[in-house]
């Protein structure tokens, strides 16, 4: 998945869980593996 990619499902809401250190749009976020898996798990077809 692509980064723009992440970031747009970020502003809809549809992605996974993340965390964002900072404040602004220059800031790093991050994504906990577990609730990468579950999102994962939550959108299997």
């Amino acid at each position: 998945m692509s980064t723009r990619g992440l970031e747009k499902m970020r502003c809809t809401g549809r992605g996974p869980r993340y965390v964002r250190l900072g404040e602004g749009g220059k800031a790093k976020v991050l994504y906990d593996l577990a609730d990468v898996k579950v999102w994962l798990e939550k959108h299997k077809r």
